[in-house]
């Protein structure tokens, strides 16, 4: 897991806490130094082994199957090749058919009674294997308790590796025509990402130390609770446009267990709400302002960005011109915070 990784995911995004504008009453904030905060950057280097890796992915999904050919019986331990159609009462259910399927047979991916059946086969047979769905059985409970019947093929056996990549693989599954070619795009595809990403940790760097070196009173717990609310909501509202849940979205996206998820949020939670409240100061004390002129130009960017009709629509959206106003504020304060850092 990256560090601090939520505020890597929303760093850079002011816009997404639009809502959350108001300075609460009786906060009292003081700034420290955020003009020639010093950070440290770590260059960013590609290795041959992250390219490699790369290529692996390709030719892993895309490749050809290294064959057994000493021997046709499928044997427990074994990786088989299979097409399968599987029927409950004579007709074919959703998700239960596929081909050039590699299963390795007792790694217990398919339900019980289904990977035994294939023991004892050879390749090139056709068998029907039947099998009883679990009860209950939560991918799909219209199929709980149900018996049903997989025709299979066995295609062939194979060790589980895959034959070198070549450059016909790569034709036919990237826009690239050899080998050569998408490892170079492969390489500047990485640099890019890491430059990105670097860029991102350092922004974060540098807010935290102006954080670190500002003074927060009477700054109430049920803030911080409000952030971390917003941002839960912002996050599964996420994960349900990908149809998972929360937990799925955090896990595949991040990397996170549901235990790291809630302590990081906690302190992403913190994060932007300090954030926010020391830019907010830095405008003041820089007497910072949005003219109509920036402002039409960046709302602009932001409506075309994020496929608003218009820029009224987008105002409406993030509750108010005011508002928006705020967060344009913040975010020029935040360029002029980061552009006076010394990195080293």
């Amino acid at each position: 897991m990256k560090k601090k990784a939520l505020l890597l995911g929303l760093c850079g995004c002011l816009m997404l806490s639009v809502a959350a504008c108001g300075k609460k009453s009786g906060v009292d904030v003081k700034l420290g130094q955020y003009k020639g905060i010093e950070v440290t950057v770590e260059p960013v280097e590609i290795t041959e082994e992250d390219v490699q890796q790369q290529l692996d992915k390709l030719n892993n999904q895309f490749g050809t199957d290294v064959k057994i050919t000493d021997r046709s019986d499928v044997r427990d331990g074994d990786t088989v090749n299979i097409d399968y159609v599987g029927k409950v009462d004579g007709k074919e259910f959703d998700g239960g058919k596929d081909e050039g399927y590699n299963l390795k047979i007792g790694s217990n991916t398919f339900i019980e009674g289904f990977e035994s059946g294939l023991v004892g086969k050879k390749v090139g047979e056709t068998v029907d294997v039947t099998t009883k769905f679990p009860d209950p059985y939560d991918n799909n409970p219209d199929l709980a308790g149900k018996e049903a019947i997989f025709t299979v093929t066995i295609n062939y056996l194979t060790d589980g590796t895959k034959e070198p990549l070549t450059d016909e693989i790569v034709k036919a599954n990237t826009d690239h025509e050899t080998i050569a070619a998408y490892k170079e795009f492969v390489k500047t595809s990485l640099t890019e990402q890491a430059e990105q990403t670097a860029q991102t940790q350092k922004e974060i760097d540098i807010i935290q130390k102006a954080i670190d070196n500002s003074t927060f009173k009477n700054l109430e717990q049920e803030v911080y609770d409000k952030e971390e609310s917003d941002m839960r909501a912002y996050y599964t509202s996420q994960a349900s446009q990908y149809g998972v849940d929360l937990k799925t979205f955090m896990l595949y996206f991040f990397g996170m267990t549901e235990e790291q998820f809630n302590t990081e949020i906690k302190t992403a939670a913190e994060f932007n709400v300090k954030q926010r409240l020391m830019l907010d100061e830095v405008a003041k004390a820089e007497k910072l302002e949005i003219t109509e002129e920036e402002y039409k130009e960046k709302i602009t960017e932001y409506v075309e960005q994020g496929d608003f009709e218009s820029i009224e629509a987008f105002e409406e959206a993030y509750e108010g011109k005011e508002n928006v106003k705020i967060a344009l504020l913040r975010e020029k304060a935040l360029d002029l915070v980061i552009e006076a850092a010394v990195v080293k």
